[in-house]
């Protein structure tokens, strides 16, 4: 449905000036018409008849004397022109305005001339659009724009843009409860002003027509991604305040206009408020992003940085794990004994320490009574030559000997086991220097599933 094309045609009037902001529709200059051309009652109805009933559009008109009729797609009396050009000649001119207000219902939204809406949005300050789409938001968990003269179909976590009436759209977060989890974990100053969240901005969906709002929406998520990752921040006078407390006390001021999209910042962002503690998590970032920065620019984060970040928090909860078995086992006065995971290959599917990490984690573990350490265990990547796995399984014999080095006066630490290798390369393992192996396939053969038959 083009509503401002069929109001071009009811009219007759191709030069027609239509202005969309963002919650009005309107004609930018009145347009004139003579008594000659004025269109029949019952076409106006049909042409009202278009718009949806959440929005009210009007349709005014002046005739010479300065008297108004005013016709709505809520009033409910035929439309009758007698008495308002009665006496005035065929070719005497009225003049005529348009205005379309725009309201939410129902979780949908109007947009009826896409260039123009973007176009004032894409002028407006950037506080000015986070505030609009706060009060649309407010009190909705998720927005459908049905967008009527333009081919979009494009998708943030919470919102829609689609020109079919009849899409469907699924919000890709909980938006309540990411707000909540936002407001515990970080001190955003103006969060009552500004109630949105990266994800709002955060585009998901396909694109169909290239869109200008994309380059927008990338600088909206990433402003607030910074916003929410800090111990404190605030918006105040087109700045966005931040104050990262870590293992330095750092404090930016950053101008909203010079923040452009870093996809790296939604990344922190995302993983942590996705999953596990974010309070422990925006700590871990804290730590990692305050020592980061003191030598580099806090919108210059990369992958280095994040990879940091994640690999610390692993640390972390790792060494959280240690202090909850060595509670439990001091409890029942018992001696755990246990052998170290090492991810040898860094492969994100296997658990385990990394080889970089291994002295700082047995550096944690000399602190604990009750857990004994008695060596290290590792789960070789797989390969299409079994010989390809010798250099893991070199490169933890030789960790394993310098743990021993490091840690010989350790009372809860006696490496004596190395546990590599299974059924297809436990004798490259017993080279090097294995002494556990796993080989349950060779001895009783390929494990069996029994899964059930859900057709029968």
């Amino acid at each position: 449905m083009k509503f401002i094309t069929e109001i071009k045609q009811l009219f007759q009037c191709d030069s027609m000036s239509i202005s969309e902001r963002m919650n009005t529709v309107e004609t930018s200059v009145p347009f004139n018409i003579t008594i000659q051309e004025l269109p029949k009652a019952a076409a106006i109805q049909s042409v009202c008849a278009l718009v949806p009933a959440r929005d009210t559009f009007t349709l005014t008109f002046k005739n010479d004397s300065d008297e108004l009729l005013t016709v709505s797609n809520k009033q409910t009396t035929a439309v009758d022109f007698s008495a308002f050009i009665d006496g005035m000649a065929s070719d005497d001119i009225l003049e005529a305005r348009i205005q379309i207000d725009k309201s939410i219902e129902a979780n949908k939204f109007s947009i009826y001339d896409f260039n123009s809406f973007t176009r004032d949005l894409l002028r407006k300050p950037l506080t000015e659009v986070l505030m609009w789409f706060s009060n649309l938001l407010s009190n909705n968990d998720y927005l459908i724009f049905e967008v009527y003269d333009y081919d979009i179909s494009l998708s943030t976590g919470t919102m829609g843009f689609v020109s079919n009436t009849n899409a469907l759209f699924t919000p890709k977060v909980n938006r309540r409860q990411r707000l909540n989890a936002c407001r515990e974990t970080a001190y955003f100053y103006n969060m009552n002003v500004f109630e949105v969240i990266p994800d709002d901005f955060k585009i998901e969906g396909i694109e169909h027509s290239e869109s200008c709002l994309k380059p927008l929406f990338g600088r909206l998520s990433t402003i607030l991604s910074l916003a929410y990752m800090g111990s404190s921040s605030s918006i105040l006078d087109n700045s966005l305040n931040i104050q990262i407390n870590g293992q330095r006390t750092s404090t930016y001021t950053l101008k909203l206009d010079d923040i452009q999209e870093n996809a790296k910042w939604l990344s922190i962002y995302s993983w942590i408020y996705t999953d596990g503690n974010p309070t422990d998590k925006s700590l871990i970032a804290h730590n990692i992003i305050s020592l980061h920065c003191k030598y580099a620019a806090l919108l210059d984060v990369d992958d280095k940085v994040f990879d940091s970040i994640k690999s610390n928090y692993k640390m972390y909860l790792r060494n959280n794990v240690g202090q909850y078995f060595e509670k439990r086992a001091a409890r029942i006065d018992r001696i755990v004994y246990t052998l170290v995971q090492v991810n040898i290959a860094c492969e994100e599917t296997k658990f385990g320490i990394r080889q970089e990490q291994a002295l700082k984690f047995f550096e944690q573990m000399t602190k604990y009574k009750n857990i004994r350490v008695k060596g290290l265990m590792t789960v070789a990547p797989k390969v299409e030559l079994n010989e390809d796995v010798r250099p893991f399984f070199s490169g933890l014999r030789e960790l394993f000997e310098s743990i021993k080095n490091e840690y010989a006066g350790a009372k809860n630490i006696s490496m004596e086991y190395l546990s590599m290798g299974m059924s297809n390369d436990y004798q490259i393992a017993i080279e090097e220097g294995a002494n556990i192996i796993r080989v349950g396939t060779a001895i009783f053969g390929s494990r069996q599933y029994n899964i059930p038959n859900l057709n029968a």
